[in-house]
């Protein structure tokens, strides 16, 4: 993690810089997101500190507004977390469902603790294939707690076949049923191809 003085600094930098920004703007929308994430960032020792230096740094402005949006797994303790909810204006809930079941537990409490504090919240569910009843789980604790979600399939490249989707997986996610290999061979060799639609006569 950078130190709590480099941080410090980097949040003057872009307040400062966005205050200069901001002074072309039309006032109806003088306007900024601060969006803090990159690994785990309620992790870092200072993470309290430094929201509440955003915090007293924006108050300096009085002409446009600064909200802060924090990405996170939420798997902190109630105390520290009622501190961090307290100085975030928005918060993107990532859900990973290769967690232990002691750090699922956090995340449902904390997330159930924002709803109870009428904060902006939504949970992203990021769909492992092979722990897809747990992803599917979560989904269904959201719908009965009414509780705004969206899925996100797993970035991986090419060659990681292990987060590769199923068919059904995958129409799930993409809401596009997938043709077998099979069935496009066989309409291939019935049909054939069309040389001239690919410039070909």
């Amino acid at each position: 993690f950078p130190s709590l003085e480099e941080s410090l600094r980097t949040v003057d930098f872009i307040v400062e810089y966005v205050n200069l920004y901001m002074l072309d703007r039309p006032s109806h929308i003088r306007f900024a997101n601060l969006n803090i994430q990159g690994g785990e960032s309620i992790f870092h020792p200072h993470i309290i500190e430094i929201l509440e230096y955003v915090r007293k740094k924006k108050s300096l402005y009085k002409d446009w507004n600064l909200n802060v949006a924090l990405i996170t797994n939420g798997t902190t303790g109630i105390e520290r977390w009622k501190r961090i909810a307290e100085l975030c204006d928005y918060f993107t809930m990532s859900y990973h469902s290769e967690s232990l079941p002691k750090q699922q537990e956090l995340f449902k409490s904390n997330v159930l603790y924002l709803k109870e504090q009428n904060k902006n919240f939504k949970v992203s569910v990021l769909m492992h294939p092979k722990l897809w009843d747990r992803c599917i789980e979560l989904i269904e604790w959201c719908k009965s707690n009414q509780i705004d979600y969206n899925t996100r399939q797993l970035d991986h490249t090419w060659s990681e076949f292990r987060f590769n989707y199923n068919s059904e997986q995958t129409e799930y996610l993409t809401g596009i049923k997938q043709v077998p290999i099979t069935t496009k061979v066989i309409s291939f060799f019935r049909n054939g191809i069309n040389l001239s639609a690919i410039g070909i006569s």
